[in-house]
């Protein structure tokens, strides 16, 4: 990260990329280095915009009904939710 950036900026910034591709009818992989924990909540906020519905919402869309629900950082999903919660 640069001096003065957060680290909600660049999830705000993962999050309206994946919305305007998903906008955008582009299919899409989203993917973190483990796989399952920032991809996820990333693309649950993401889906949360664009469906308009609450973050929670759009992250249960995300998970589906696979086994990834209890791999999702509570401390992480917090920051996530913000980017739903507070668009710009």
């Amino acid at each position: 990260m640069k001096r003065g950036e957060s680290s909600t900026s660049y999830l705000r910034a993962a999050v309206e990329t994946v919305a305007a591709l998903l906008r955008a009818d582009v299919p899409i992989l989203v993917a973190c280095g483990a796989g399952v924990n920032r991809s996820l909540c990333i693309a649950g906020a993401a889906i949360a915009l664009v469906r308009g519905c609450s973050a929670d919402e759009g992250l249960a869309i995300a998970i589906g009904t696979g086994p990834a629900r209890a791999d999702i950082s509570p401390a992480l999903w917090a920051e996530v939710r913000k980017v739903v919660d507070s668009p710009t």
